[in-house]
């Protein structure tokens, strides 16, 4: 069994997550499952790009081998390549790709003239020219495949390949991602439908921070463990996660991901030295998202299977507890999120300087609420007057007041049926961590809160 990382002395995953990685000099391509003879140059990396002979990669995509199909001009050192309707332009020393005379992609390298020849990453050129980039990770292999009109990329097509021709370039990296660093986790249709449909979300590169913030659904780790398979149609927000190990990584096709190992909860217990109740997580990230080990992460996505995390205690006893994957869309510190919501409030932040000493010292009463089965409670003892209620939200879950509510001294609890979410249904006890965020007349609040 492949296992991704062994925890020493107290429990701490190892840095060591992923160690494998493709070079170019063991690089292949496919056209349409046809093997590509490279013959006009030897792929090459360059900042942990792989770059490829542009001529060998136009004349596999049925592009004419002729001045009238691929020119070159000298002068401004570009080329201009002529296929169908279909016109693509770039220029050595340039990220940008040109299709029909508008930007069409962006390289993570510029195109380069070596020894008289153009290299460059090859997909932003296929997918110009009408074709589907994928990558198989075992074999070292660029898998490209026409994609006809109206018509759709079948699975057999590809080794390992797409399910469908509107899988993107992120859909396959996490594919070989998963293949590479997992014992066995695959997407299945109901996840890679998800990913599908929201495809920006997940992987644009220019993505918000908190793309998928609206259509994620607060889900507890011991819900998550019972039942791993139920979550995988569906996008989940998980938070407070704790870093254990963490790592970038260039994959063959030029996207990088970042892979994590964290948990969730845990106690620790003096008597046996193990710490009980944890949930660990694997988390596939496209792109990079500056984290570090210890660092507290909120992440979206979508759980994609079970497998295991070896762990060695104080003692040298060891365990193998399970560990739960998830292919994320958004991946931030906890601290960030925060930042992030209370910048986007509607109603503002709070002008601390414009608020006197006794207020200032309520509002940060106001922040330490406190959330078990009774509601949501406010705390209030600096008795000061005017601080206005206006809405209260606990995850997906709102409340708003029928009427004027001015917070009263002491205290004020919401009780949890109060809380509705967008179907009408009201908010149960439950344990875990929870984004609260308090609106007021002085602006909002947030803060993430643990259920008591």
């Amino acid at each position: 069994m492949k296992k991704l990382s062994k925890v020493i002395a107290s429990a701490l995953i190892s840095s060591m997550l992923f160690a494998n990685v493709s070079f170019a000099a063991d690089l292949n391509m496919k056209v349409n499952n046809t093997s590509v003879q490279f013959q006009y140059g030897t792929p090459f990396i360059d900042n942990g790009s792989s770059l490829l002979p542009l001529r060998d990669l136009l004349i596999a995509l049925g592009v004419k081998n002729d001045d009238e199909h691929i020119r070159w001009n000298e002068k401004v050192q570009s080329v201009t390549i002529l296929k169908d309707s279909k016109e693509v332009t770039l220029y050595v020393g340039s990220k940008q790709i040109y299709l029909n005379g508008k930007l069409h992609a962006t390289l993570e390298v510029p195109a380069q003239n070596v020894n008289g020849r153009v290299f460059l990453p090859a997909r932003a050129v296929a997918e110009a020219l009408g074709y589907f980039v994928g990558f198989d990770a075992e074999s070292s292999t660029i898998l490209v495949q026409e994609v006809p009109f109206g018509g759709g990329v079948k699975a057999d097509d590809f080794d390992n390949g797409p399910t469908s021709a509107s899988s993107s370039i992120g859909i396959e990296t996490m594919k070989s991602a998963l293949k590479q660093y997992t014992d066995g986790v695959s997407l299945s249709n109901a996840t890679v439908k998800v990913l599908e449909q929201n495809e920006q979300a997940f992987f644009s590169a220019d993505r918000s921070k908190l793309s998928l913030d609206k259509i994620a659904k607060a889900a507890l780790p011991g819900n998550i463990a019972k039942s791993p398979s139920s979550y995988a149609g569906s996008i989940v927000n998980l938070t407070f996660m704790e870093i254990d190990s963490i790592r970038e990584l260039l994959m063959g096709n030029d996207q990088t991901f970042t892979g994590a190992v964290g948990h969730t909860g845990g106690k620790y217990n003096q008597i046996t030295e193990t710490v009980e109740d944890r949930t660990y997580f694997q988390v596939f990230y496209l792109g990079k998202n500056g984290l570090t080990k210890g660092d507290s992460a909120t992440v979206n996505g979508v759980v994609v299977g079970e497998t295991t995390i070896e762990l060695t205690n104080p003692l040298g006893v060891k365990s193998t507890p399970p560990m739960y994957v998830i292919v994320a869309g958004n991946m931030l510190s906890t601290s960030e999120d925060y930042d992030i919501r209370v910048e986007q409030s509607k109603s503002g932040t709070i002008d601390w300087s414009a608020l006197d000493k006794e207020t200032q010292e309520r509002i940060e009463r106001l922040l330490l609420v406190t959330l078990n089965k009774d509601g949501l409670l406010i705390n209030d003892r600096t008795y000061t007057y005017g601080l206005e209620i206006t809405k209260a939200q606990i995850q997906d879950y709102e409340y708003v007041p029928t009427s004027k509510t001015v917070l009263p001294s002491g205290s004020l609890t919401i009780p949890l049926n109060s809380f509705k979410d967008s179907k009408g249904k009201s908010m149960t006890a439950q344990s875990g961590s929870f984004f609260v965020k308090i609106t007021t007349n002085y602006g909002e609040f947030i803060k993430f809160v643990d259920f008591e």
